[in-house]
Protein backbone atom coordinates (compact mmCIF):
# COMPACT_ATOMS: atom_id res chain seq x y z
CA UNK A 1 0.00 0.00 0.00
CA UNK A 2 1.23 3.49 -0.88
CA UNK A 3 0.43 6.12 1.77
CA UNK A 4 0.47 9.70 0.47
CA UNK A 5 0.17 12.76 2.69
CA UNK A 6 1.07 16.47 2.63
CA UNK A 7 4.33 17.65 4.16
CA UNK A 8 2.47 19.28 7.09
CA UNK A 9 0.39 16.23 7.97
CA UNK A 10 2.59 14.68 10.68
CA UNK A 11 3.10 18.04 12.40
CA UNK A 12 -0.49 18.03 13.63
CA UNK A 13 -1.24 17.59 17.31
CA UNK A 14 -4.54 18.38 19.01
CA UNK A 15 -4.28 21.39 21.34
CA UNK A 16 -7.31 20.23 23.38
CA UNK A 17 -8.76 22.92 25.68
CA UNK A 18 -6.57 25.60 24.09
CA UNK A 19 -8.58 25.33 20.86
CA UNK A 20 -10.75 28.35 20.06
CA UNK A 21 -13.28 26.34 18.01
CA UNK A 22 -13.51 22.88 19.55
CA UNK A 23 -14.57 19.93 17.42
CA UNK A 24 -16.76 18.82 20.38
CA UNK A 25 -19.26 21.60 19.70
CA UNK A 26 -21.48 22.77 16.88
CA UNK A 27 -22.42 19.42 15.35
CA UNK A 28 -23.75 16.00 16.28
CA UNK A 29 -21.05 13.38 16.80
CA UNK A 30 -22.00 10.14 15.09
CA UNK A 31 -20.99 6.91 16.86
CA UNK A 32 -19.78 3.93 14.83
CA UNK A 33 -21.32 0.51 15.42
CA UNK A 34 -18.22 -1.00 17.04
CA UNK A 35 -17.96 1.82 19.60
CA UNK A 36 -21.68 1.64 20.28
CA UNK A 37 -21.39 -2.03 21.24
CA UNK A 38 -18.38 -1.26 23.42
CA UNK A 39 -20.39 1.39 25.27
CA UNK A 40 -23.31 -0.99 25.81
CA UNK A 41 -21.05 -3.60 27.44
CA UNK A 42 -18.78 -1.24 29.38
CA UNK A 43 -18.53 -1.43 33.18
CA UNK A 44 -16.83 0.72 35.76
CA UNK A 45 -16.56 4.42 36.55
CA UNK A 46 -18.27 6.81 34.14
CA UNK A 47 -19.75 3.95 32.10
CA UNK A 48 -23.32 4.62 33.21
CA UNK A 49 -22.93 8.24 32.14
CA UNK A 50 -21.51 7.04 28.82
CA UNK A 51 -24.37 4.60 28.17
CA UNK A 52 -27.01 7.20 28.98
CA UNK A 53 -25.39 9.74 26.66
CA UNK A 54 -26.13 7.76 23.49
CA UNK A 55 -29.25 8.60 21.49
CA UNK A 56 -30.73 8.58 17.98
CA UNK A 57 -31.05 11.76 15.94
CA UNK A 58 -33.84 12.66 13.51
CA UNK A 59 -32.11 10.67 10.76
CA UNK A 60 -31.88 7.53 12.88
CA UNK A 61 -28.12 7.88 13.37
CA UNK A 62 -26.55 6.98 16.70
CA UNK A 63 -25.04 10.11 18.26
CA UNK A 64 -24.01 11.60 21.59
CA UNK A 65 -26.53 13.82 23.33
CA UNK A 66 -25.74 17.51 23.41
CA UNK A 67 -25.85 20.21 26.06
CA UNK A 68 -26.74 23.22 23.99
CA UNK A 69 -24.30 23.02 21.07
CA UNK A 70 -21.70 21.02 23.03
CA UNK A 71 -21.24 17.28 23.18
CA UNK A 72 -22.50 16.24 26.62
CA UNK A 73 -19.03 14.86 27.43
CA UNK A 74 -17.27 18.21 26.90
CA UNK A 75 -16.21 19.75 30.23
CA UNK A 76 -13.87 22.73 30.47
CA UNK A 77 -12.69 22.14 26.93
CA UNK A 78 -11.74 18.51 27.56
CA UNK A 79 -13.39 15.16 26.80
CA UNK A 80 -14.67 13.31 29.88
CA UNK A 81 -14.63 9.99 28.00
CA UNK A 82 -10.92 10.24 27.32
CA UNK A 83 -10.27 11.62 30.79
CA UNK A 84 -12.12 8.80 32.60
CA UNK A 85 -11.83 5.83 30.25
CA UNK A 86 -8.91 6.55 27.93
CA UNK A 87 -8.48 7.15 24.22
CA UNK A 88 -9.56 3.59 23.34
CA UNK A 89 -13.12 4.48 24.32
CA UNK A 90 -13.37 7.30 21.82
CA UNK A 91 -15.62 6.58 18.83
CA UNK A 92 -14.06 6.64 15.37
CA UNK A 93 -15.29 10.17 14.68
CA UNK A 94 -13.55 11.59 17.73
CA UNK A 95 -10.48 9.40 17.39
CA UNK A 96 -9.82 10.33 13.76
CA UNK A 97 -10.88 13.98 13.40
CA UNK A 98 -9.50 16.13 11.78
CA UNK A 99 -7.75 13.39 9.84
CA UNK A 100 -9.32 12.13 6.63
CA UNK A 101 -8.35 9.67 3.92
CA UNK A 102 -9.39 8.66 0.42
CA UNK A 103 -8.60 5.11 -0.69
CA UNK A 104 -7.86 4.41 -4.35
CA UNK A 105 -7.02 0.71 -4.47
CA UNK A 106 -3.29 0.50 -3.78
CA UNK A 107 -2.95 4.18 -2.87
CA UNK A 108 -4.35 5.89 0.22
CA UNK A 109 -4.30 9.68 0.33
CA UNK A 110 -4.34 11.17 3.84
CA UNK A 111 -4.73 14.68 5.16
CA UNK A 112 -6.07 16.93 7.91
CA UNK A 113 -9.13 19.12 7.60
CA UNK A 114 -9.39 22.91 7.70
CA UNK A 115 -12.44 22.39 9.97
CA UNK A 116 -9.88 22.16 12.80
CA UNK A 117 -8.26 25.53 13.67
CA UNK A 118 -4.89 23.96 14.49
CA UNK A 119 -4.87 21.93 11.28
CA UNK A 120 -5.89 25.03 9.36
CA UNK A 121 -2.96 26.97 10.82
CA UNK A 122 -0.55 24.28 9.64
CA UNK A 123 -2.05 24.26 6.16
CA UNK A 124 -1.84 28.04 5.76
CA UNK A 125 1.72 28.19 7.15
CA UNK A 126 3.21 25.41 5.01
CA UNK A 127 6.19 26.43 2.88
CA UNK A 128 6.40 23.26 0.80
CA UNK A 129 3.60 22.41 -1.60
CA UNK A 130 4.33 18.73 -1.88
CA UNK A 131 3.76 15.25 -0.48
CA UNK A 132 5.49 12.53 1.45
CA UNK A 133 4.94 8.93 0.32
CA UNK A 134 5.65 5.68 2.09
CA UNK A 135 5.13 2.05 1.13
CA UNK A 136 3.68 -0.27 3.76
CA UNK A 137 3.14 -4.04 3.94
CA UNK A 138 -0.62 -3.51 4.08
CA UNK A 139 -2.47 -5.15 1.21
CA UNK A 140 -4.30 -2.85 -1.23
CA UNK A 141 -8.00 -2.36 -0.65
CA UNK A 142 -10.38 -4.05 -3.06
CA UNK A 143 -12.72 -1.58 -4.69
CA UNK A 144 -14.41 -0.94 -8.00
CA UNK A 145 -12.81 2.35 -9.01
CA UNK A 146 -12.53 3.08 -12.70
CA UNK A 147 -8.78 2.82 -13.39
CA UNK A 148 -9.00 4.86 -16.59
CA UNK A 149 -10.89 7.68 -14.85
CA UNK A 150 -8.44 7.57 -11.93
CA UNK A 151 -5.42 7.93 -14.21
CA UNK A 152 -7.05 10.68 -16.26
CA UNK A 153 -8.00 12.76 -13.21
CA UNK A 154 -4.62 12.16 -11.60
CA UNK A 155 -2.95 13.62 -14.70
CA UNK A 156 -5.28 16.63 -14.66
CA UNK A 157 -4.78 17.18 -10.96
CA UNK A 158 -1.00 17.04 -11.27
CA UNK A 159 -1.23 19.71 -13.96
CA UNK A 160 -3.32 21.91 -11.66
CA UNK A 161 -0.84 21.33 -8.81
CA UNK A 162 1.99 22.63 -11.00
CA UNK A 163 -0.01 25.69 -12.01
CA UNK A 164 -0.78 26.45 -8.37
CA UNK A 165 2.90 26.18 -7.46
CA UNK A 166 3.92 28.53 -10.28
CA UNK A 167 0.99 30.95 -9.94
CA UNK A 168 1.85 34.64 -9.68
CA UNK A 169 -1.70 35.68 -8.80
CA UNK A 170 -4.96 34.25 -7.52
CA UNK A 171 -6.45 34.70 -10.99
CA UNK A 172 -3.84 32.27 -12.34
CA UNK A 173 -5.21 29.60 -10.01
CA UNK A 174 -8.85 30.29 -10.84
CA UNK A 175 -7.96 30.15 -14.55
CA UNK A 176 -6.31 26.75 -14.10
CA UNK A 177 -9.46 25.42 -12.43
CA UNK A 178 -11.83 26.87 -15.03
CA UNK A 179 -9.68 25.33 -17.76
CA UNK A 180 -10.46 21.90 -16.30
CA UNK A 181 -14.19 22.61 -16.62
CA UNK A 182 -13.97 24.11 -20.11
CA UNK A 183 -11.90 21.20 -21.43
CA UNK A 184 -14.31 18.49 -20.27
CA UNK A 185 -15.73 16.39 -23.10
CA UNK A 186 -19.34 16.76 -21.99
CA UNK A 187 -19.25 20.51 -22.51
CA UNK A 188 -22.44 20.96 -20.47
CA UNK A 189 -21.15 23.73 -18.24
CA UNK A 190 -21.45 27.43 -18.96
CA UNK A 191 -18.33 29.54 -19.35
CA UNK A 192 -19.88 32.04 -16.96
CA UNK A 193 -17.75 32.28 -13.86
CA UNK A 194 -18.82 32.26 -10.23
CA UNK A 195 -18.35 35.53 -8.39
CA UNK A 196 -17.31 36.17 -4.79
CA UNK A 197 -20.45 38.26 -4.30
CA UNK A 198 -22.80 35.52 -5.46
CA UNK A 199 -20.94 32.84 -3.51
CA UNK A 200 -21.13 34.84 -0.27
CA UNK A 201 -24.78 35.62 -0.89
CA UNK A 202 -25.60 31.94 -1.37
CA UNK A 203 -23.75 31.10 1.85
CA UNK A 204 -26.42 33.07 3.69
CA UNK A 205 -28.97 30.41 2.72
CA UNK A 206 -27.18 27.57 4.54
CA UNK A 207 -28.28 26.16 7.88
CA UNK A 208 -25.71 26.99 10.56
CA UNK A 209 -25.37 25.53 14.03
CA UNK A 210 -25.71 29.01 15.52
CA UNK A 211 -26.14 32.66 14.52
CA UNK A 212 -22.57 33.27 15.67
CA UNK A 213 -21.24 30.75 13.14
CA UNK A 214 -22.95 32.57 10.27
CA UNK A 215 -21.15 35.78 11.25
CA UNK A 216 -18.01 34.57 9.48
CA UNK A 217 -19.61 35.93 6.31
CA UNK A 218 -19.05 39.44 7.68
CA UNK A 219 -15.30 38.88 7.95
CA UNK A 220 -13.10 40.74 5.48
CA UNK A 221 -9.68 39.27 6.06
CA UNK A 222 -8.49 38.31 2.60
CA UNK A 223 -5.67 35.84 2.11
CA UNK A 224 -2.16 36.60 0.87
CA UNK A 225 -1.12 34.94 -2.38
CA UNK A 226 0.97 32.34 -0.49
CA UNK A 227 -1.92 31.53 1.86
CA UNK A 228 -4.25 31.26 -1.12
CA UNK A 229 -1.88 28.90 -2.92
CA UNK A 230 -1.74 26.67 0.19
CA UNK A 231 -5.52 26.67 0.45
CA UNK A 232 -5.94 25.88 -3.26
CA UNK A 233 -3.43 23.05 -3.02
CA UNK A 234 -5.39 21.61 -0.08
CA UNK A 235 -8.79 21.76 -1.80
CA UNK A 236 -7.51 20.29 -5.05
CA UNK A 237 -5.73 17.52 -3.16
CA UNK A 238 -8.72 16.63 -1.02
CA UNK A 239 -11.61 16.95 -3.46
CA UNK A 240 -10.44 16.80 -7.09
CA UNK A 241 -10.49 12.98 -7.22
CA UNK A 242 -13.95 12.55 -5.68
CA UNK A 243 -15.57 11.57 -9.01
CA UNK A 244 -13.57 8.33 -8.79
CA UNK A 245 -15.18 7.51 -5.44
CA UNK A 246 -18.63 9.05 -5.64
CA UNK A 247 -21.45 9.63 -8.13
CA UNK A 248 -20.36 13.15 -9.04
CA UNK A 249 -18.89 14.71 -12.18
CA UNK A 250 -15.59 16.55 -12.38
CA UNK A 251 -17.22 19.81 -13.51
CA UNK A 252 -19.35 20.06 -10.36
CA UNK A 253 -16.40 19.01 -8.21
CA UNK A 254 -14.16 21.74 -9.60
CA UNK A 255 -16.95 24.32 -9.29
CA UNK A 256 -17.28 23.34 -5.63
CA UNK A 257 -13.54 23.93 -5.19
CA UNK A 258 -13.83 27.33 -6.89
CA UNK A 259 -16.86 28.26 -4.76
CA UNK A 260 -14.98 27.34 -1.57
CA UNK A 261 -11.90 29.33 -2.58
CA UNK A 262 -13.99 32.39 -3.42
CA UNK A 263 -15.71 32.36 -0.03
CA UNK A 264 -12.57 31.76 2.01
CA UNK A 265 -10.51 34.27 0.03
CA UNK A 266 -12.98 36.92 1.25
CA UNK A 267 -13.52 35.68 4.80
CA UNK A 268 -9.95 34.67 5.58
CA UNK A 269 -8.47 32.00 7.84
CA UNK A 270 -11.40 32.08 10.26
CA UNK A 271 -13.71 31.61 7.30
CA UNK A 272 -11.78 28.50 6.27
CA UNK A 273 -12.53 26.83 9.60
CA UNK A 274 -16.20 27.80 9.76
CA UNK A 275 -16.90 26.98 6.10
CA UNK A 276 -15.35 23.53 6.45
CA UNK A 277 -17.15 22.79 9.71
CA UNK A 278 -20.57 24.23 8.86
CA UNK A 279 -20.81 23.52 5.13
CA UNK A 280 -18.42 20.76 4.09
CA UNK A 281 -19.29 18.62 7.11
CA UNK A 282 -23.04 19.15 6.83
CA UNK A 283 -24.76 16.76 4.42
CA UNK A 284 -27.78 19.04 3.95
CA UNK A 285 -25.67 22.10 3.14
CA UNK A 286 -23.50 20.16 0.71
CA UNK A 287 -26.54 18.83 -1.13
CA UNK A 288 -27.90 22.35 -1.34
CA UNK A 289 -24.60 23.71 -2.64
CA UNK A 290 -24.16 21.07 -5.35
CA UNK A 291 -27.76 21.57 -6.44
CA UNK A 292 -27.06 25.31 -6.74
CA UNK A 293 -23.90 24.72 -8.76
CA UNK A 294 -25.72 22.33 -11.08
CA UNK A 295 -28.80 24.48 -11.64
CA UNK A 296 -27.49 28.05 -11.37
CA UNK A 297 -28.48 30.30 -14.26
CA UNK A 298 -25.96 30.50 -17.09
Amino acid sequence: MIIKKPAYNDKFKCIANKCENTCCSGWQIEIDEKSQKKYENATGNYCNVLKNSVTKNENGETVFKQSGLDCIHLKNGLCEIQKNLGENFLCDTCKNFPRWKNIFGGTTECGISTACPEASRLIFAENELGFNCEITDELPSINNIDAEEYLELTKKRNSVFEKIKNAKSKDDIFSALYNVINNCEKGTKSNKKLSSKNALEFCKTFDYSSKESALFLNEQNGLTIDEFKNLSFYYVYRYFMLPVLEDIDIESTVEFIIFSLLVINETGKKGAVVFAKEVENCEENMKKLFSYLKNKEN
